[in-house]
C-alpha cells in the first residue's frame, strides 16, 4: 500500500511540473509576444518577464522589438527624361504594436514583402515624377549618398559603394 502511495505522488509530481513548464513562458527584453487561444489574440505582452498561458489551449507567438531591415535587391527605374536609375534599396523598421502586426500580416516575411511592394511603387512613382533628377552625389567615408531632390522634407538616401 505505501509503494503505490509512493507511485501516485511521483507520478503527480512529474504530471504537475510537466503542466507548469507547459503554462510558464519568459519574454526576453529584445521581444514581445502575442497569446493565442485557438488561433485568435487573447493577449499582448510588450514587457519583459515570466508570464503565464494555458497549456495546449494557448500557444504564444514572440516578435522582435529591436529595429528590424529588409534589403531588397536592387531594382532599375526609368526617370521622366528617360534615364536608368539603380536603386538598392535597405529598409528599418520596427514593430510598434504587435496585435495589429500580427492581424495585418502575421509574420516578419509576410511584412518584408509587404513592405518591399510598397517602396517599389513609391520609387518608381518617384522615379516616374522626375523628382529624383535632383539628387546631389557627394563622398562620404567612402561610400556615395545621393541628397535632397525628393521634395520637402523627403530626402534621396541612396548609397552607393565606390568602386
Amino acid at each position: 500500500m505505501r509503494g503505490l502511495i509512493t507511485t501516485v505522488a511521483v507520478i503527480l509530481v512529474i504530471g504537475g511540473l510537466f503542466f507548469l513548464s507547459q503554462s510558464l513562458f519568459t519574454v526576453d527584453e529584445t521581444q514581445q509576444a502575442i497569446i493565442l487561444q485557438f488561433g485568435d489574440p487573447v493577449a499582448t505582452i510588450q514587457e519583459p518577464g515570466l508570464a503565464f498561458k494555458l497549456p495546449f489551449i494557448q500557444n504564444v507567438i514572440t516578435f522582435d522589438k529591436r529595429v528590424l531591415s529588409s534589403d531588397a535587391p536592387p531594382q532599375e527605374y526609368l526617370t521622366s527624361d528617360k534615364k536608368r536609375l539603380v536603386v538598392d534599396h535597405v529598409t528599418r523598421w520596427r514593430i510598434s504594436d504587435p496585435l495589429a502586426f500580427f492581424k495585418a500580416v502575421r509574420t516578419e516575411a509576410g511584412a518584408r514583402a509587404r513592405l518591399d511592394d510598397i517602396i517599389f511603387s513609391e520609387l518608381r512613382r518617384e522615379a516616374g515624377d522626375g523628382r529624383v533628377s535632383g539628387c546631389d552625389f557627394h563622398a562620404a567615408r567612402g561610400h556615395r549618398r545621393a541628397g535632397g531632390g525628393l521634395g520637402a522634407g523627403q530626402g534621396c538616401r541612396v548609397w552607393h559603394h565606390r568602386a
